[in-house]
């Protein structure tokens, strides 16, 4: 365990108290110790987002923090960013957890994966997150649409790498408006599953098409430096 004498002011910038990757290791060791704290005493992992935790758990959460480590910068603004990372940590736990639950549900069935944490897991914090996330039609609907606006952006961003309107584009973004019109199912459905997979060969097709260009354009450049053109 690290002291707090140990640990030297960490300078920050005006406008940029907790910066994410700004290269020190006592920065490190701040976004460890925030990780630490949040996946140890935040126990209601059902909350929404950070904001949403019960004050007695969150202020004692900040206080240690603040303790701990020497934050120069306005104290508002320190405060306000270490919440900041308080909530991504918390978001970040939630995510992985969420990959443990859906592994365990596929390879050994709902029950089991909802009344059997993983070893190191929290017991309360994982019958949380199965009572008031993972199990309940309104936010399965709601993480399903975070699917569906990801094909939505990678379409978006083959439109940009391509420079110009390509038909296979189209084609993506009508199975995107499909999935999003099956959101009112309350769940994935085999209809969402079949469109979920078409719209992902699509972006495979798309990728590859990219990757293909890519090439074609490196031999064309090639013997033009061979034939003596520069540029």
């Amino acid at each position: 365990m690290e002291s707090q004498a140990s640990l030297p002011p960490i300078a920050q910038p005006q406008n940029e108290v907790l910066p994410e990757n700004n290269g020190g290791k006592h920065a490190a060791q701040l976004a460890s110790r925030i990780g630490v704290e949040v996946r140890t005493h935040v126990i209601d992992l059902g909350v929404h987002r950070w904001n949403a935790v019960d004050e007695s758990v969150k202020a004692p959460i900040l206080q240690r923090i603040m303790d701990k480590f020497d934050l120069q910068g306005d104290p508002i603004d320190v405060e306000k960013a270490v919440a900041t990372q308080c909530g991504r940590r918390l978001s970040n736990h939630n995510f992985v957890l969420h990959k443990k639950y859906k592994k365990l549900k596929e390879t050994r069935g709902e029950e089991y994966a909802r009344n059997n944490p993983p070893a190191g897991v929290n017991p309360e914090q994982w019958t949380s997150l199965v009572t008031k996330k993972w199990t309940v039609p309104k936010w399965l609907v709601i993480s399903f649409t975070g699917e569906i606006v990801m094909v939505l952006l990678i379409a978006c961003c083959f439109w940009i790498l391509l420079k110009k309107p390509h038909p296979k584009l189209e084609t993506l973004i009508v199975f995107s408006v499909g999935l999003w019109s099956c959101r009112s199912d309350q769940k994935k459905t085999p209809q969402t599953g079949s469109l979920i997979e078409a719209a992902n060969n699509k972006i495979d097709e798309l990728a590859l098409a990219k990757e293909e260009q890519g090439k074609t354009l490196a031999s064309v450049m090639a013997y033009l430096k061979q034939q003596g053109f520069t540029g």
